[in-house]
């Protein structure tokens, strides 16, 4: 059984809750700060313009010529909205209202004033009081009289109210707080579970493919259907085309299984015949010698199949090539041109018998390439009889070599029956053929081109195809030139 706490779903959930709750924090953090430099902000600016207004008042009195130094500044106090106290420069009060609270002249506030600075700052009344009962901000600006700085106003508000606010909007985040983490624990888990449902949909097509064992009966179903086109879907749709991919080897293992098997069957069949005709009676040395001849027959064409597996497997072009090669043979220079001459004459018999007009045109100079002779010889052949065997009688069959570029490139084109263009990009597979039982009746073991595939990448090579239907073929053959 899954452990919940170990699944996808509880993770993103979880961390999703944790950097939600992370973000909120920080957000009421900056939110109360902002607040209460905001509130300050505005405080200090109200407790500046009611300290500027009393002394403008005053100052502006239709008798101020006839006040003294001390009746302005009772003046001043007079005229005030909010509590205010008057202070020499020296920091000696001069009066303040009732209401003033009872909060030291601090020096740094008088030495402000004495040089034209205003100054506003918080005072406690009492550190083990309620702090919103006992803080006042208390705001000191300079008086002056024609001029002249002669005392400082100090203006006094309660901060009551604004850490009430502060205190109102503590207690609102904590309690929305949980409520917003619940919200968001919960959010996250649908969430979560709506993103991972395509990888659920996944997981039970899979789990149904797996239900038995997988082989060619069940890999055509799909892991991606019904699944969305999101990074989920495509993964699913990769492995879609993995298993493809898969199930067409295994089917083209399982042809050749059974081509290989019909190839061997009826050899081993005559072989077997013939063995129980001989055993049958007795014989004459004559008699016997014809069997163990037919014998003879069926055993080469069972070695010839079991060649071409063997060359196959070790010009395996999934092999670094260069080990390939010389797993092959030894490396040696090879003049292809002379090559091809000698499998064009060893062949022109068949040419013949086919009344098929063979040509053979080569450069006069060696084209040398570096590879296994024998190996080539046997593409050579492989090329030259695959086009022998589809082109009817009357056709011609064109054989070219020459250098270009560093690159011997080698040319086998026939007026044959051509391949259809849909497996073109298919004939040179293994195992693959365009018509198996045509191939069958022709004596070939589809094995052909694959092995001239197998052969010519081994030698850091490539083979091309051109193909019309009842017109011919064009193979084409790449080798790197050697000094």
């Amino acid at each position: 059984m899954v452990n919940f706490f170990s699944t996808i779903r509880f993770r993103l959930t979880l961390w999703f809750t944790c950097i939600l709750a992370i973000i909120t924090v920080v957000i009421g953090v900056l939110l109360y700060i902002g607040l209460q430099q905001l509130l300050f902000v505005n405080l200090d600016s109200a407790l500046m313009n009611i300290a500027q207004r009393s002394v403008e008042v005053a100052q502006s009195d239709a008798q101020l010529t006839q006040f003294s130094r001390d009746q302005l500044l009772q003046r001043v106090t007079q005229l005030g909205i909010s509590p205010m106290r008057l202070t020499d420069l020296d920091g000696r009060v001069l009066a303040e209202d009732s209401i003033f609270p009872q909060l030291p002249v601090l020096a740094a506030a008088i030495a402000d004033a004495k040089a034209g600075r205003m100054r506003c700052e918080t005072f406690d009344m009492d550190a083990a009081a309620n702090v919103a009962a006992a803080s006042y901000r208390v705001c000191t600006r300079p008086v002056r009289v024609n001029g002249v700085r002669v005392a400082a106003v100090q203006v006094a508000q309660s901060l009551e109210r604004d850490y009430q606010t502060l205190q109102n909007l503590q207690r609102l985040m904590l309690y929305l707080l949980p409520v917003a983490l619940l919200f968001s624990a919960v959010a996250g888990y649908l969430l979560a579970g709506r993103a991972l449902y395509p990888a659920e949909q996944v997981r039970r097509n899979v789990e149904r493919l797996m239900t038995g064992q997988i082989d060619a009966r069940n890999l055509d179903q799909k892991v991606g259907q019904n699944v969305d086109a999101d990074e989920i879907g495509r993964l699913a749709r990769t492995f879609d085309s993995l298993l493809e991919r898969v199930q067409e080897t295994m089917s083209r293992e399982r042809q050749f299984s059974m081509d290989a098997s019909h190839e061997l069957r009826s050899p081993l069949t005559a072989l077997k015949g013939e063995l129980s005709v001989a055993l049958s009676r007795e014989r004459s040395a004559d008699e016997y010698r014809d069997i163990l001849g037919q014998l003879e027959g069926s055993v080469d064409e069972m070695s010839l199949l079991v060649e071409d597996l063997l060359t196959i497997a070790r010009a395996s072009p999934n092999e670094p090539q260069a080990g390939s090669v010389e797993r092959m043979e030894r490396m040696e220079r090879v003049d292809v041109a002379l090559l091809l001459r000698q499998v064009c004459e060893r062949l022109q018999v068949v040419a013949d018998d086919k009344t098929i007009n063979l040509k053979c045109s080569t450069e006069i100079a060696p084209i040398y390439v570096k590879g296994s002779r024998l190996k080539l010889q046997r593409v050579f052949t492989n090329l030259l009889d695959n086009a022998l065997r589809y082109t009817p009688s009357g056709g011609s069959i064109r054989l070219q070599a020459r250098a270009e570029r560093q690159v011997a490139v080698i040319e086998f084109a026939d007026t044959g029956i051509g391949i259809p263009t849909e497996h073109l990009g298919r004939v040179f597979d293994r195992f693959y053929r365009t018509d198996a039982a045509r191939a069958r009746e022709s004596g070939g073991s589809g094995l052909g081109l694959a092995i001239v595939k197998a052969v010519i990448e081994a030698h850091r090579g490539s083979v091309r195809v051109t193909s019309r239907v009842n017109e011919g073929s064009i193979f084409t053959v790449y080798l790197p030139l050697t000094a």
